[in-house]
């Protein structure tokens, strides 16, 4: 069953039979004719899978019509039992619906992973990997706790969904062991600088770090979550990025954010908040990550103070070439950072290409 078919929550009431569908289910075991049957009972204009409720005198007519012993007790006994489930179904059906919007955003992470649910809800308990959606709150409490910081309160469910699918996107790579010369060795030969701007060569990434012992994993962006985090299994370093803001320069920041931690910081868990904070805000490890990105990517962070100099301001075409020469950097990293210091001209946007992990 495809998602966009099924129901986002199932009202369980649905899956059992009123009393209309039991007496219509006990006609067809009993070979009777249901047209014979509404008019005896002088229900002609009734469709009978309809009828929710009877009353005793009619559980006898019934008996009576069918010739069968004790039937007209049963029948009020299965309505007395229904209702009992309708009722918590009911009231199980509206705390679902409140738990569902709570999830709703992570659909996307769902893929065709997690489709064999009686409804969206159950595809995502699945992918979760519990049997009681309310227990996904605490599940995901305990797991993002780490993960805030000053200025950075993360959307609880939403981070715990977006790292939940990284770590599963990990287990379906096959890497070698984790080779940290390799990893370095391939930052440190810049055969990517000519490529920075093909964002189908940054797509094709995970494949060259799989060579390095590294999962590189490229997951679409949730909202109040992160631009990145590295994680470590069994000695293996796991990169997870996001799309926040949807373009490449973005991303290749992100990415050798991450990086930097996976070489200076073996074995430690580190999630991104924000890769514009200043590094005052920054513990040591974040300033280290900060330096190693700023370093390969734009040559330190010259062209960064500089650009703020001409905080909004607006400036002529030829300043970006000029700036990009000056500080032997790529274009999309001027224009990139150019717009964090709202320096406008009327190209820059257009030197940053659009990527999305969708």
């Amino acid at each position: 069953m495809e998602m966009i078919n099924k129901e986002e929550v199932l009202n369980t009431i649905t899956l059992f039979n009123t009393i209309g569908q039991e007496i219509q289910e006990i006609l067809v075991a009993n070979h009777e004719d249901e047209s014979e049957f509404l008019k005896f009972m002088e229900w002609e204009d009734t469709e009978l899978q309809t009828i929710e409720r009877i009353s005793v005198q009619t559980s006898k007519n019934i008996e009576s019509f069918l010739n069968i012993q004790d039937l007209g007790i049963y029948l009020i006994s299965f309505q007395k039992n229904y209702f009992k489930t309708k009722s918590k179904s009911i009231e199980s059906f509206n705390k679902n619906k409140k738990i569902f919007r709570s999830f709703k955003p992570i659909l996307s992470l769902l893929r065709d992973d997690f489709n064999d649910g009686i409804d969206q809800l159950a595809d995502i308990s699945d992918f979760f990997g519990v049997e009681d959606e309310s227990g996904i709150f605490e599940i995901a409490e305990t797991n993002v706790a780490r993960y805030r910081a000053p200025g950075f309160e993360p959307d609880t469910i939403n981070l715990f969904a977006w790292l939940r699918r990284g770590y599963l996107d990990f287990n379906k790579i096959q890497i070698l062991q984790y080779n940290k010369e390799a990893l370095s060795d391939w930052v440190k030969k810049r055969d990517w600088v000519d490529l920075l701007n093909n964002h189908e060569y940054f797509l094709s990434l995970p494949n060259i770090f799989k060579d390095f012992g590294v999962a590189l994993v490229f997951t679409p962006h949730l909202e109040k979550t992160v631009f990145g985090a590295v994680r470590w299994f069994k000695g293996r370093p796991l990169i997870q990025i996001s799309d926040r803001e949807k373009n490449l320069a973005t991303c290749w920041y992100t990415l050798f954010h991450e990086i930097g931690h996976v070489l200076l910081h073996e074995n430690d868990n580190i999630c991104e908040g924000s890769i514009t904070e200043s590094k005052n805000k920054k513990n040591r490890k974040e300033s280290d990550a900060i330096g190693f990105a700023s370093e390969n990517l734009f040559g330190g962070n010259g062209l960064r103070k500089y650009l703020f100099e001409f905080q909004h301001q607006k400036v002529n075409d030829s300043f970006v070439i000029e700036t990009s020469e000056r500080f032997n950097t790529h274009k999309m990293f001027v224009a990139y950072w150019m717009i964090k210091a709202q320096v406008s001209n009327l190209t820059s946007s257009s030197l940053i290409p659009k990527i999305s992990f969708v």
